[in-house]
Formats: structure tokens, sequence, C-alpha cells
């Protein structure tokens, strides 16, 4: 990861009440699966493949933590949306991000690449086939 997924949110909605750890951990997942696993983007199933994994990693139920999650990623949405940061986040001006989902998976490529979404896919279409391994990314962050 180029940023630690935790710092990445924090910089986002800044010191936000609650515990942001569940998107965290599910945005590091996401990156996972995509990235080093090299899972296919359609096939990544959230609630399956993502929100199951971070319910057992923080000891809550699933549907607790599907809730959880798609409020954070929501807010995270909101506050680009608000701030005018949508450029800076996807790469290109989108006028909607339509869902918890597409949010979780810009920041999974911010947080592996450090580069929005829409620039890493113009420049490496092939990482999002699942047929590429993923370059490495630096190895200065930690997992949340």
């Amino acid at each position: 990861m180029t940023f630690n997924p935790e710092i990445l949110i924090r910089s986002i909605l800044g010191p936000a009440r609650g515990d942001i750890r569940p998107l965290a951990y599910a945005v590091d997942l996401t990156a996972n699966r995509l990235f080093i696993q090299h899972m296919v983007m359609d096939d990544l199933q959230l609630i399956k493949d993502i929100y199951y994994e971070t319910a057992r990693i923080i000891r809550q139920e699933p549907k607790s933590t599907t809730r959880r999650v798609e409020r954070l990623a929501n807010r995270c949405r909101d506050k680009i949306v608000a701030e005018d940061w949508v450029l800076q986040y996807t790469g290109k001006p989108v006028s909607d991000i339509d869902s918890p989902r597409t949010m979780i998976l810009y920041l999974a490529v911010y947080a592996y690449f450090g580069r929005p979404y829409y620039d890493v896919l113009a420049e490496r279409p092939d990482l999002f086939t699942g047929q590429v391994p993923s370059p490495s990314p630096p190895q200065s962050c930690r997992r949340p």
C-alpha cells in the first residue's frame, strides 16, 4: 500500500466520530483482492469477499459491519463531493459516485497506488482484469 487506508480515510473525513477501521479494512481487503490476488473487478462481491472478512477481523456481526462500512463509504463520498475533491480521488470529473462499492473501489486504488482510479485505469487497464501481476507498492506503510 502506498497509503495506509486508515490514514487515507482520516485525511478525507478529518477527526471523525466513531471507528473508521471497518472501512479501512474493507479498502485494504479490496486492494488485496484486486491487485495482489488478481481478482477480476467484476467478480469481486463486497458482501461475500469483503464485508464478511472485515466482520471476522473486527469481531462483529456481518450485518452490522456491512452497515458501518457502507455508512462510512457514503460519508467519504459526501465529503469528497462537498469539498470538490472528486477529481483528486477519481481522476476525472464524475457527476455521481453512485454506491458504497464504487467509493470503496476508488479508495482501494488510491490507497494501493497513490493515484486516482481513472489515471491508473488509463495507464494500466490490465490491472483490473485479474490477468497481470500488479507492481509491488512501497513497503513503507502498514496494514491498518
